[in-house]
């Protein structure tokens, strides 16, 4: 389980739907919670813009705007707390940080050296340029090396965290994950999915699911030998077509790396490692396909790989993935290399 997380929040509904997964993830008795907001600088404008009355106090309106705005952020992140002390956990700290928001949650999750962040895909800044957002793009372009977990809500989620008894919903979110998604690329990179996923597993009670998806491979392609999920018969021909000795490569690097995963997985205490290999040209569709179809209730998987998981923000595989898997939780890791 994780030991020492980094909440960022807004005070929003959609900041609140990260919260719901935090008791599944954190050692309860010695894992430590931080809750952040981050309370930004005011606009600045030139002095002929604005002329303060004559009689105007040092500050004027606009410290005290801060000064609210400030006091409506510690209001948040105590709220926050609160929900999770009552989820269970018994060390969740709180704190306002001012700055940029981008900027200071990356430098107060590398003081405290955090093994998580959670934070919401959109906020109250309207980080709208994807699903993921600005802040958390920045986030995740800066902490290499470090999770992020993202959870976009489902409008009904949303509306029942938006309610004032919201922390209720919090409750009975207990017990590890039964089912674990983790996405492989044939990458070295992707392989930094393999640590985050043992985290957010419980030895004996989740089954961790490792899935590599490649192109639509030609009838023979396939090893021969049984098979889970996207896996077939070899072919009976003796003899191979060119087209199926260039695919079967591809096939069997996939499958040699899910091995690999699945060793490291063992070696770590997790018992029940299941793996599959599924073809599909689109693969964050079949990835999609595979957490429904399978009663996924977290994909873990990293953002840079062979097939160019993050080209921009978060990347397309990822993006894909908070946008037509709403209230499923999704831990994303950035490689150090």
């Amino acid at each position: 389980m994780f030991q020492n997380v980094l909440v960022a929040t807004d005070g929003t509904a959609r900041s609140r739907a990260v919260l719901s997964p935090l008791p599944r993830l954190v050692d309860r008795e010695a894992g430590r919670v931080t809750v952040v907001e981050v309370a930004e600088p005011l606009p600045t404008f030139p002095a002929q813009a604005v002329r303060p009355p004559r009689d105007a106090p040092a500050g004027g309106a606009g410290r005290e705007l801060a000064d609210a705005l400030r006091a409506g952020a510690m209001e948040n992140v105590r709220a926050v707390q609160a929900a999770l002390a009552m989820a269970g956990l018994a060390r969740v700290e709180t704190a306002v940080l001012d700055g940029k928001p981008g900027e200071m949650l990356v430098a107060h999750a590398r003081e405290r050296a955090v093994d998580l962040v959670a934070m919401g895909t959109h906020g109250r800044s309207g980080l709208a340029r994807s699903v993921l957002g600005s802040v958390a793009d920045h986030v995740l372009r800066q902490l290499r090396g470090v999770p992020l977990l993202l959870v976009r809500p489902t409008p009904e989620q949303e509306r029942s965290l938006e309610l004032p008894d919201w922390p209720s919903t919090l409750a009975g979110n207990a017990g590890a994950f039964r089912r674990v998604l983790v996405p492989l690329d044939g990458s070295a990179n992707s392989m930094s999915a393999v640590d985050p996923a043992i985290l957010a597993s419980d030895p004996t009670a989740t089954r961790l699911d490792l899935l590599a998806v490649v192109d639509q491979l030609p009838p023979g392609a396939r090893a021969a030998e049984p098979g889970g999920p996207g896996e077939g018969p070899a072919a009976e021909d003796a003899e191979e077509s060119l087209t199926v000795r260039e695919a079967r490569p591809a096939y069997e690097r996939a499958r040699a790396e899910l091995e690999r995963a699945r060793a490291r997985m063992h070696a770590a205490g997790i018992q029940h490692v299941e793996i599959g290999v599924r073809e599909n040209t689109f693969a964050e569709r079949e990835i999609v396909q595979v957490a429904r179809s399978s009663g996924a209730e977290i994909v873990v998987m990293a953002t840079h790989g062979r097939s160019g998981i993050a080209r921009g923000l978060v990347g397309s595989v990822a993006d894909h993935l908070l946008r037509n898997l709403e209230g499923m939780p999704l831990i994303v890791i950035r490689p150090t290399d």
